[in-house]
């Protein structure tokens, strides 16, 4: 059954956005918003905070987990809307988000591909776009660390691997933990796994062993609602499927260098493993292949 946004996970955690596009509200005082999408996505939670009775003004913390144009190009417009929120981040996220020419190619993608499919019908409405050249960190969070909403806390975690400015967010009252991508995608529907450790394999399977210690019900990703996961068993397969997805592609694609399989070979079988799910609904087979490149690099040194 396909879950519709605004999506309620508990009394006090919702998913909005769009559903190729994730973000978390966590209803408290103040309120927070985590993984803060496109800019497409903005009007979509606009609407969606006044169907679920809470004010943009309700807004406190504005949460980055981690800094890929697709996470934090939305952040701007979100600050348009709740000015007086406070932006929390890794202090990596920090240091790319302050960085000019990045953050230029990061509004330049969100300007394409939003363009791209509101042209598709994707999105009914974009923001009239903006101009920046940075994005702002205001309050760094370290591993371990809390901040209270009053009723609920959020307690962040170190988990890299998909990027290593990546960061997860643990809600003890919620039974939850939101992971963006830090364990790359499990898409249940399915049962295939989209191998995104652009830092590195090794670092995604020590993240997941780290998320796996949480008492949790619920597992958010970043991407699609449905495959936000619920239920400790269903938890546990998500688990073992995507350890068994890491260490079967790494595996495969070492052996397959070490006896001298050609490089263009290694590249085309982790385009094949990545070009599906949401992946293939956002971006073209050229982006995608252009991007496994990083994921030999990251399975070669690892």
């Amino acid at each position: 059954m396909t879950r519709v946004l605004p999506y309620q996970l508990t009394d006090n955690l919702f998913v909005l956005g769009h559903n190729l596009f994730l973000t978390y509200l966590v209803k408290g005082k103040p309120c927070a918003l985590i993984d803060l999408g496109v800019s497409g996505t903005v009007p979509l939670i606009s609407h969606q905070l006044k169907q679920i009775g809470v004010e943009a003004g309700d807004i406190g913390y504005l949460v980055v987990q981690h800094a890929h144009w697709d996470h934090v190009c939305g952040l701007p417009y979100l600050m348009q809307l709740s000015p007086k929120a406070v932006v929390v981040g890794s202090t990596k996220a920090r240091d790319i988000l302050g960085k000019p020419k990045i953050v230029g190619q990061f509004r330049q993608n969100d300007e394409f591909y939003c363009s791209t499919l509101k042209e598709k019908q994707v999105f009914v409405e974009l923001p009239t776009f903006i101009q920046y050249d940075t994005l702002p960190i205001d309050q760094v969070v370290k591993d371990g660390e809390t901040i209270s909403l009053g009723n609920v806390e959020l307690n962040f975690l170190d988990t890299p691997g998909h990027s290593p400015c990546s960061i997860s967010v643990y809600l003890p009252s919620e039974k939850a933990v939101l992971i963006s991508d830090a364990l790359g995608a499990y898409l249940p529907q399915s049962d295939t796994f989209l191998p995104v450790f652009y830092q590195n394999a090794e670092m995604m399977l020590d993240s997941l062993e780290k998320i796996k210690k949480l008492d949790v019900n619920i597992v958010g990703y970043g991407h699609d609602v449905n495959m936000v996961t619920i239920g400790k068993e269903k938890i546990s397969h998500s688990y073992n499927r995507t350890r068994e997805e890491i260490v079967k592609l790494t595996t495969e694609i070492r052996q397959m260098a070490a006896s001298g399989t050609a490089e263009e070979i290694l590249l085309d079988k982790l385009y094949r493993a990545c070009f599906k799910g949401f992946l293939a609904e956002i971006y073209s087979p050229e982006f995608i292949k252009s991007l496994s490149p990083f994921l030999l690099k990251a399975i070669t040194r690892g």
